[in-house]
């Protein structure tokens, strides 16, 4: 189903595992959506809303695009942006199921631009673009099981705490299954609660800055390789 624009800020979305595309302005700000895809040219807002999975979220449209967050996703959820454009999500979401995000576009993907986040189940980021994708950015964010981060893009980056947000994994490791290439790997404000082990990475910079790994943790790089201490 194809249609122009769709604001949804109240009531049940049931898509019945179908495809919806929207060829215009998408705003969702409340109610519930399940059980299907969603393909958003420019994806005005997401917040306050509950989806229910299986649920997938795709932007395809070249505006960049500012959500305000505070969603509940329940079961698989799947977010991916196919754009050159940025999307920045302000953060307080709550993924219940296991979640895969992807940037196959060549614009700056940001989660917990404001406030944190919280996965309760596994968490792919996958980074096939020339950008960054920006995890745990501000705030205080959790993680109940293993993060996954894979970089195919020699010129793609991923980054956790930036901007001073801090990032608790409880259970399982930091893992990759394809992190070969990629210019800068940060770390920054990362506990890894158990002795479980990590990845192994290579990228050409690697910056670790007041981070806790209890397991086994390996990169290889071909430029720099800094660890930040803080003074005590």
């Amino acid at each position: 189903m194809t249609v122009r624009d769709l604001r949804v800020s109240a009531g049940s979305l049931n898509l019945n595992g179908f495809t919806l595309t929207v060829t215009e302005d998408l705003n969702l700000s409340g109610g519930t959506i399940s059980n299907g895809i969603i393909q958003g040219n420019d994806i005005e807002e997401v917040q306050n809303t509950q989806f229910n999975g299986p649920f997938t979220l795709t932007k395809t449209g070249n505006n960049n695009d500012t959500w305000s967050g505070s969603n509940q996703f329940n079961g698989t959820t799947n977010i991916t942006n196919l754009s050159n454009s940025q999307i920045v999500w302000q953060g307080n979401n709550q993924f219940n199921g296991n979640t895969l995000i992807t940037n196959n576009g060549n614009g700056l993907f940001r989660f917990a631009n404001t406030n944190g986040d919280t996965f309760s189940g596994v968490v792919v980021f996958q980074n096939n673009g020339n950008n960054f994708i920006d995890i745990a950015y501000r705030g205080n964010n959790n993680f109940a099981q293993s993060i996954t981060i894979n970089n195919t893009n020699p010129a793609g980056e991923i980054r956790f705490g930036d901007q001073g947000g801090t990032s608790t994994l409880s259970t399982g490791g930091l893992l990759t299954t394809n992190f070969a290439v990629g210019t800068i790997l940060e770390i920054n404000n990362f506990t890894q609660v158990q002795n479980v082990a990590n990845g192994t990475f290579g990228v050409d910079d690697f910056f670790v800055t007041n981070s806790i790994f209890q397991g086994d943790f390996s990169v290889t790089t071909t430029d720099d390789l800094i660890f930040y201490v803080y003074p005590q």
